[in-house]
């Protein structure tokens, strides 16, 4: 109710993303996923995203997760690619990824998933969210 009430006194939407990915490892340097983002005035986009430098995954052969963009006026504005900064998280091979990546003054922070693991994007990864035709 509150982000409904956000919308209406200002005119910008909260919108979360929901989405999938397929891989066999904990790590991958490049992958593909599918998802969709729905905002709170009940739009919704079929979306393809597609990850470049690292990734931190769960132990499974696919997992489902989500996350939570920065408001906005519009829900093109989601769309483009979204960089994690650059520097270290962790140290040696333990390597921590980062929650939070962001475009232009726009952000998209990820949930965990249930089980507790960690995502996100490694130091100076890039998220990019392309809209389905």
């Amino acid at each position: 109710m509150k982000k409904r009430i956000l919308y209406l006194l200002t005119g910008l939407l909260v919108c979360r993303l929901q989405f999938e990915f397929k891989q066999r490892t904990n790590f991958f340097k490049n992958g593909k996923g599918k998802g969709t983002i729905t905002c709170d005035n009940n739009e919704k986009a079929d979306v393809d995203l597609k990850i470049y430098g690292g990734w931190v995954a769960l132990k499974s052969k696919s997992f489902q997760s989500g996350g939570t963009f920065s408001p906005v006026s519009d829900i093109s504005m989601l769309f483009g690619s979204y960089n994690a900064p650059e520097g270290t998280t962790g140290t040696g091979g333990d390597m921590t990824p980062i929650p939070v990546v962001s475009k232009s003054g726009i952000s998209l922070r990820f949930t965990n998933p249930s089980d507790g693991e960690a995502l996100g994007l490694t130091p100076g990864g890039i998220l990019r969210v392309i809209q389905q035709k």
